[in-house]
């Protein structure tokens, strides 16, 4: 069950992304910051997690001050291994008002109270329904969809504590399995809105129901997903490349076929380690690192990191 349910996340299943730091900002929107936070989030994905940590910090120092953006910070420079700045960053975010339910993926890579209590599904999953319905009473900058952006907050907000309470331990069965059974009730959610969204042709949005479309079942959600991060690159959205990637290589390895950039893995049953699926030799990392993802040498790397293995 752990492992299947594992490889249902495309590594963590949530979005590594500056953008909700910047939607918090009214007066920050010079042509250098935003060119800056696009540098951020594609070193980021791409696996250069030092010099997404140095961006991060430039960004602070250009008065991006939001409790967001420290607690990123604080992910980007565990995942570079300085794990001690990290705790630093981290306990600022805190105090400037990050939601600590909400650290559990910053918790663990930094080494903080992984040790975890048995949860109570039922109490947990209505706390993050209730959560996700207050904020999109007031949709960030991007979005223009109140349901997408709560079905987003659920989607995400449940991948976080499925982390919270197994990465590198047990995964907890019952959060995962109510967990992937919300995935199947979000997406003919987004199904019924997917014309609205594209009529409107808001990038956040369009790849925000992708995101929730590659945590589907089948080749169609997946191909469907491919092509609304697509949309929004189209629209200027770089910080989709990976989704874009990573869905259509899901795509591919439903279909039996190699995937192009290494984005897919899974454990081998006999050693718990994991393994890439079958990459196609013909693409080169220069051709990954236009999709913000990383070297295949590195491609194994954030799995290692969250599981262990």
């Amino acid at each position: 069950m752990k492992y299947f349910i594992v490889t249902c996340l495309i590594v963590f299943g949530i979005t590594l992304s500056f953008a909700p730091c910047f939607a918090q900002q009214t007066k920050i929107d010079s042509a250098k910051l935003i060119l800056l936070k696009n540098e951020t989030n594609a070193a980021a994905n791409s696996g250069d997690y030092q010099k997404a940590a140095t961006l991060a910090k430039a960004l602070i120092d250009l008065g991006v001050r939001d409790s967001g953006m420290y607690y990123m910070t604080a992910i980007v420079l565990a995942l570079s291994g300085n794990k001690e700045e990290g705790k630093r960053y981290y306990d600022t975010a805190i105090v400037k008002g990050y939601d600590p339910k909400e650290t559990g993926m910053a918790r663990s890579m930094l080494g903080l109270n992984t040790q975890t209590s048995k949860v109570n599904v039922d109490s947990a999953f209505a706390a993050i329904h209730a959560d996700a319905l207050q904020k999109a009473k007031t949709l960030p900058a991007g979005y223009t969809n109140a349901k997408l952006y709560q079905i987003y907050l659920e989607d995400q907000g449940e991948r976080s504590l499925l982390i919270e309470h197994g990465m590198k331990e047990s995964i907890d069965d019952g959060i995962a399995m109510q967990m992937m059974q919300n995935d199947q009730k979000r997406k003919p959610m987004v199904y019924a809105i997917l014309p609205q969204l594209m009529k409107a042709g808001a990038r956040q949005d369009l790849q925000a129901a992708g995101l929730l479309l590659q945590h589907g079942d089948d080749t169609t959600d997946y191909w469907n997903a491919h092509e609304l991060a697509m949309r929004a690159i189209e629209l200027g959205d770089s910080t989709a490349r990976w989704l874009a990637a990573a869905t259509l290589d899901r795509y591919l390895v439903k279909k039996g076929k190699p995937q192009l950039y290494g984005t897919q893995s899974h454990p081998n049953e006999k050693t718990g380690k994991y393994e890439l699926y079958p990459v196609d030799p013909s693409i080169t990392d220069a051709e990954r690192a236009k999709w913000n993802v990383p070297p295949l040498k590195d491609a194994l790397k954030m799995v290692q990191f969250a599981y262990g293995h």
